[in-house]
């Protein structure tokens, strides 16, 4: 919306005064106020305007440059709902939700297939941070990264030899086990 609170007219005199008189003041040497009357002027689209107002009668113009407003930063409104994960797992980032501030104070939440992360996959334990990035502006956040780990070895069955002669060589054959990992993760060994 355009503002007109900060207009102020600079009014020279015959006597070699001038004033600048903002807008609701008391315009000198007169009983009037500075009341600018301005319409139709529309800030929603970017360019140079002419806008035309009437003080103490006379009609002037100025020009109005509306620009779009400089992106300043992102912010992150809300983290991703998963914070926790196992070495190798793929970043899941429902639940961010990140806003793009302005220069003028606007935010507008950006999407985040539009989002630029620092990592997919999570390799390194510990605190890892990922960040964020969105038309050149950078944030973050961070997530925690435990090692995946041998929590337990089953056998399901032993090989089908298990007499050997020294010299033989030692043959898997039938040999079947189940390894066990702290993240719930199975592996099955078959011969």
């Amino acid at each position: 919306e355009f503002d007109i609170s900060d207009i102020a007219i600079t009014i020279p005199y015959t006597n070699g005064e001038t004033y600048t008189v903002y807008q609701g003041n008391l315009i000198p040497y007169t009983n009037d106020t500075l009341n600018i009357g301005i319409e139709n002027v529309d800030t929603s689209v970017t360019g140079t305007f002419s806008v035309p107002i009437t003080v103490l009668g006379k009609e002037l113009t100025f020009n109005l440059d509306v620009v779009e407003a400089e992106l300043v930063r992102i912010e992150i409104v809300s983290e991703p709902t998963k914070t926790e994960y196992w070495e190798l797992d793929t970043l899941d980032i429902t639940g961010l939700a990140v806003n793009a501030v302005y220069e003028n104070g606007d935010q507008q939440p950006i999407p985040t297939e539009k989002l630029i992360l620092s990592a997919s996959e999570l390799k390194t334990e510990g605190e890892t941070q990922i960040d964020v990035t969105y038309a050149g502006k950078t944030t973050s956040f961070t997530v925690t990264v435990k090692p995946v780990e041998v929590t337990e070895i089953r056998i399901r069955q032993y090989p089908t030899k298990l007499e050997y002669f020294a010299g033989d060589y030692f043959d898997l054959s039938g040999f079947a086990a189940n390894i066990l990992y702290n993240n719930g993760d199975l592996l099955l060994i078959d011969d």
